[in-house]
């Protein structure tokens, strides 16, 4: 048996050089960055716990008077027409969210939760939003400038209660709505009701009423009443001006 001395000394042997590929380190980092960018973009856009609480629908039966503003025009309006907890803070507001019993277009009681809780055809529940925007159009401009040009008659024809009535083409966002207009005390009143649908057994109207140059009223009442259109034009006015009077 011969013997190698030295055996794996001096041994110039070729090392392995072992390569890794960059795209895993690269995967990682990717994943990290769109992971960091979806925690702050969910930050930003859910509401906190808390918010999301106060912007349920909260009614109240307490009928202090809140003092707030919107768009700059002050309101003084009881507690009990107002919808949302976070909106009876007062102060500054981009809207204000309100609800009226009709027929006297009284605000909330514990004794007639149960109205203010109805959404059936039959509900006599006014909704109301005071609400800012910077382009306003008075109802003639909104009839002339927009509306009568998604109808398939410009011209309207007779509708029921006094009114004009138009159909809206099928190719527009108004399509399963009918348009109606009126007068009352010298002022046109344009009214949007959606029809009856299988998905819609409880149709509202609605009008946006220009309060100001940046300021809108809202309103809308459930398609059956539609015959009190005038009763109703009349008793949010009345409670308008009980709102903004008293602020004076």
């Amino acid at each position: 048996m011969i013997a190698l001395s030295g055996s794996g000394q001096n041994c110039e042997c070729p090392k392995t050089v072992q390569s890794h590929s960059g795209w895993p380190t690269l995967l990682w980092f990717g994943l990290i960055v769109i992971a960091i960018f979806a925690l702050f973009l969910l930050y930003y856009i859910l509401p906190a716990p808390i918010a999301w609480i106060q912007s349920r629908p909260d009614p109240t039966p307490v009928t202090r008077p809140v003092p707030l503003s919107v768009g700059g025009k002050r309101f003084l309006i009881p507690a009990n027409y107002i919808v949302y907890s976070a909106e009876r803070q007062g102060g500054q507001h981009r809207r204000v969210s309100l609800a009226a019993l009709m027929p006297d277009f009284r605000g909330f009681s514990l004794a007639e939760a149960h109205q203010f809780a109805d959404d059936s055809a039959r509900s006599q529940v006014v909704h109301l939003r005071i609400w800012a925007d910077d382009l306003a159009l008075s109802e003639p401009a909104q009839l002339r400038r927009v509306l009568l040009t998604f109808v398939t008659r410009p011209q309207g024809q007779a509708g029921p209660f006094g009114l004009t009535q138009y159909s809206f083409r099928s190719d527009n966002g108004y399509r399963g709505q009918d348009l109606f207009v009126g007068v009352y005390h010298g002022r046109t009143i344009v009214l949007r009701c959606w029809r009856m649908a299988a998905t819609d057994l409880a149709p509202d109207c609605m009008r946006d009423l220009r309060l100001g140059h940046d300021l809108v009223l809202s309103y809308r009442f459930k398609r059956a009443y539609l015959s009190q259109w005038r009763e109703i034009a009349q008793g949010v006015g009345q409670l308008l001006a009980e709102f903004t009077s008293a602020s004076h």
